[in-house]
């Protein structure tokens, strides 16, 4: 319930999909993989990836939920986050990781940029499509 108390900067709003949206989203789409992010105790951003369903890349997996609170940004919580969730959705027979963000949002192209995503297309609503390789694939 945390997760829906977080805030994003003034500028920011409307760049990323509400959490409330996105937690009772994943309460009807099983794949979603809902995560809170921590500093220490508190809860301080929300993520969420999931599997590619939809066709035959079982081994993409998009990563499309992604904040950190105001009062949090700024302090490496987003980076450390990026990294850990990396990981975590490597080990899962993964080969491809996408993420889908507005052209409009800066910050989260050049943090893409820095761990290795590159552009490889536009959605239907706009929103900019990176991705990352993954070389460390786990089998299952």
């Amino acid at each position: 319930m945390q997760c829906i108390r977080l805030k994003l900067a003034p500028e920011q709003e409307g760049l990323v999909a509400s959490n409330v949206d996105s937690i009772a989203e994943s309460k009807f789409e099983l794949h979603y993989v809902p995560r809170a992010i921590y500093n220490n105790e508190n809860v301080v951003g929300f993520l969420m990836y999931c599997p590619e369903i939809e066709t035959e890349e079982k081994d993409l997996y998009w990563l499309f939920r992604f904040m950190v609170d105001v009062k949090y940004q700024k302090q490496g919580i987003g980076r450390a986050a990026l990294e850990l969730a990396l990981g975590e959705i490597s080990k899962n027979n993964c080969r491809k990781i996408n993420i889908i963000y507005s052209p409009k949002n800066s910050v989260a192209a050049k943090l893409y940029e820095t761990f290795g995503f590159q552009q490889v297309g536009i959605a239907e609503d706009g929103d900019i499509i990176v991705q990352k390789r993954v070389n460390n694939m786990t089998t299952a």
